[in-house]
């Protein structure tokens, strides 16, 4: 289950060890690891709190999926050397300790394998050869296409760090440039994602989050006010509603 995997243009190689491994490795489920990285219902997950601080989640975790003997296509991540670090320092005593040992040892010795390629070559059978040669094809562009997606992530909040300002719903819209996906569509995938109320006004909890800011205002209607609330998003909240909303719409 070990990936070296080498990004076209980039010489170095990217080395990492599959979730089902780490998993092997750490004496746990599998479930358990995705668990860690995605969240759950009561906690959220790591990979969430990376990329809500700013931070690029797939220099530690990439996503992927592989085939099971049923053929069907399922979840896990690629850990990089950084991620095993990340992962290992939450764990302390001795299973903290022998997980260390495993993926360090692991990583050394893909690094073995790449320093005489050639050998590794000559000892494959053709099939072997064959296989290997059409699986890191495969995870090559699958990586390049998950790299190039968090490049428009890093481009998107670096304009946010630069603007740190508040925008209205139809601002956002505009800034995050999808097709067919305005000011409306937003609206309604914020409700239907249990951000905003049938009012379209957000949860207390994402306001107090950080995600939106409300702005009230008096309106004179005759003999009566009417307090009006108009939402906004803020510079976290854009990053963050950013990323989930590409990631949910499967835009490249």
């Amino acid at each position: 289950m070990e990936n070296i995997l080498t990004i076209k243009g980039n010489e170095t190689g990217v080395f990492t060890i599959d979730s089902r491994e780490v998993a092997e490795m750490m004496g746990v489920t599998h479930d358990q690891i995705l668990r860690k990285l995605d969240g759950a219902k009561d906690r959220r997950g790591i990979i969430e709190i990376l990329t809500d601080n700013q931070m690029v989640a797939s220099e530690y975790f990439i996503e992927y999926t592989y085939i099971d003997n049923s053929g069907k296509e399922n979840k896990c991540y690629l850990f990089t050397k950084m991620g095993c670090e990340f992962i290992a320092n939450k764990f302390t005593g001795e299973k903290g300790i022998l997980f260390t040992a495993k993926y360090v040892q692991r990583f050394n010795d893909m690094e073995k394998q790449t320093n005489n390629p050639l050998q590794n070559y000559l000892n494959m059978s053709e099939e072997d050869r064959a296989i290997a040669f059409f699986t890191k094809s495969k995870e090559a562009k699958m990586l390049q296409a998950k790299l190039e997606e968090n490049k428009e992530k890093v481009s998107f909040a670096n304009n946010i760090e630069s603007a740190k300002s508040n925008v209205s719903m139809k601002q956002f819209a505009d800034l995050l440039n999808i097709k067919n996906f305005g000011r409306t569509k937003l609206f309604a995938w914020l409700r239907n994602n249990g951000y905003l109320n049938s009012n379209n006004e957000p949860y207390r909890r994402y306001v107090e989050q950080g995600i939106f800011e409300t702005k009230e205002k008096v309106v004179q209607m005759g003999n009566f006010e009417k307090i009006t609330i108009t939402t906004f998003v803020t510079g976290k909240g854009q990053l963050y509603l950013h990323n989930k909303i590409i990631d949910d719409l499967k835009v490249a």
